[in-house]
């Protein structure tokens, strides 16, 4: 008798199944699969198909709007974000859109983007702050 499946491999099936009959592509079907398992047992792993930080690159000025990998991966959010909204509103009445939800993702970027930039001028700032605290020192001690 063949071992009986365990609730991972379950699990996985049947998001593979229904994403395989919903979009005909396997590459994308895995990918579901793959996440609904990380977010049935909680895992800290990436859910998302996009890389967040080639974005937030791109806001921080560090990438192009014509790269190909930046536009690469606005598609691929944008993607998430359908897979989103038809996993969490599809059927009911709500006002959310994909649309909303790539919105709310790009802005997500920027807003990284942006603390990036704060921390890097804190950094900056707190080691002016030691060079002069050690000139004091150094200073006052002669």
């Amino acid at each position: 008798m063949p071992d009986p499946l365990s609730i991972v491999e379950v699990t996985w099936l049947a998001a593979y199944r229904k994403a395989l009959a919903q979009t005909g592509n396997e590459s994308k079907a895995k990918f579901a699969a793959e996440r609904a398992v990380r977010r049935a047992h909680g895992s800290s792993a990436r859910t998302d198909m996009y890389d967040k930080q080639i974005l937030v690159d791109h806001f921080n000025g560090k990438r192009a709007a014509d790269d190909p990998e930046v536009q690469k991966q606005f598609r691929l959010l944008r993607q998430q974000a359908e897979l989103d909204w038809k996993e969490m509103y599809a059927g009911k009445n709500t006002s959310f859109t994909p649309e909303n939800i790539a919105e709310d993702y790009i802005y997500n970027a920027q807003l990284t983007a942006k603390t990036q930039g704060k921390l890097k001028t804190l950094k900056i700032i707190a080691g002016f702050a030691v060079v002069a605290g050690v000139a004091l020192v150094y200073a006052l001690t002669r």
